[in-house]
């Protein structure tokens, strides 16, 4: 899942961390309570732990994360 931008904020603008931290503090928000998100700087992962052989469980996670 990848979303293309048509445009950015310049490096050092003092706009760049506002739109950044509106970025992040939303992130926790659109993401499901199933779904741990862990964050450090600008790096963001999500996590879904299941059995190996629960497969419905992983599609059904992506399909969350995908909406």
């Amino acid at each position: 899942m990848f979303l293309c931008l048509k445009c950015s904020v310049p490096q050092g603008s003092c706009l760049g961390p506002w739109l950044y931290l509106t970025y992040a503090g939303t992130l926790f928000d659109v993401v499901p309570p199933s779904i741990t998100v862990y964050g450090f700087a600008d790096d963001h992962s999500a996590n879904k732990r299941f059995k190996p052989t629960a497969f419905s469980v992983e599609r059904t996670a992506i399909q969350e994360l995908e909406r």
